[in-house]
C-alpha cells in the first residue's frame, strides 16, 4: 500500500472539517505522521509530513 494513496483516503473523510488534523499511524517497522490541513470552502489543501521512526 502506497502512503500517498492512504493519505488521500484519509483526507476524503475529513472534508467536512475546517481545521488542522493530525493523524499518527503505527507500522511494523515504525510510525508515520500524517498532517492534514483543511481550508474553509470547497477547496482543501493536504500537507503530508511522513517520518520514519524506529519503534522504541
Amino acid at each position: 500500500m502506497h502512503l500517498d494513496t492512504l493519505c488521500i483516503g484519509i483526507a476524503g473523510s475529513f472534508q467536512c472539517l475546517q481545521s488542522s488534523v493530525s493523524v499518527v499511524l503505527w507500522f511494523k517497522d515504525g510510525r508515520a505522521r500524517l498532517r492534514i490541513l483543511v481550508l474553509t470552502g470547497n477547496k482543501w489543501r493536504i500537507s503530508i509530513c511522513a517520518r520514519e521512526e524506529k519503534a522504541l
